[in-house]
Parts: structure tokens; C-alpha cells; sequence
């Protein structure tokens, strides 16, 4: 069985990550970013990938992993009732 190179942004808890683990899929982490440093934290206890970006904007994708699949999020940080929370 092939290992899938996956690469993901504005990664959150990286779901896409953990779902493909559930199924089975032999996975490559090459790289995640997100701007919150506890989504990082999250996502580096659940298995490193291997580099994380803090913010995508920044990355010189030139230089960045190539990957088999890419997953990309929105930033959900505006929605979550976490942050409305801790910004009243």
C-alpha cells in the first residue's frame, strides 16, 4: 500500500488528518499551518506533521512540501463561540 503525502491549512484541529487515520489511509503529515497557537498545540500532541506553519501568508510555497492531497480550511476563528467568549 502507497503512503498519501497530505499537506494542510488553516488546519484547526486538522480533522481531515485524523478522519484519513480512522479509515485506514497510510499517511505522510508533510506540513499543517494555523494561526492559533492552540490549534498548533492540538495538532502537534496528535502526531507532528512534519512542519508546521504558523501562518500560510508567510510560507514561500516554493519551498513547501509537495503533497498527494491538500485539504484547506477557513478560518473559523471569527465563528467559534470560544473566541466570542473570551473576547466578552
Amino acid at each position: 500500500m502507497s503512503v498519501l503525502a497530505v499537506g494542510t491549512d488553516c488546519s484547526g484541529l486538522d480533522a481531515p488528518i485524523q478522519a484519513l487515520k480512522l479509515m485506514n489511509v497510510k499517511i505522510d503529515h508533510k506540513f499543517a499551518s494555523d494561526i492559533d497557537p492552540k490549534c498548533r498545540d492540538t495538532i502537534s500532541a496528535n502526531g507532528a506533521p512534519g512542519v508546521m506553519y504558523e501562518d500560510m501568508t508567510a510560507r514561500d510555497n516554493t519551498t513547501a512540501p509537495k503533497v498527494d492531497l491538500y485539504v484547506a480550511g477557513f478560518s473559523c476563528q471569527p465563528f467559534s463561540s470560544v473566541e466570542t467568549i473570551r473576547h466578552n
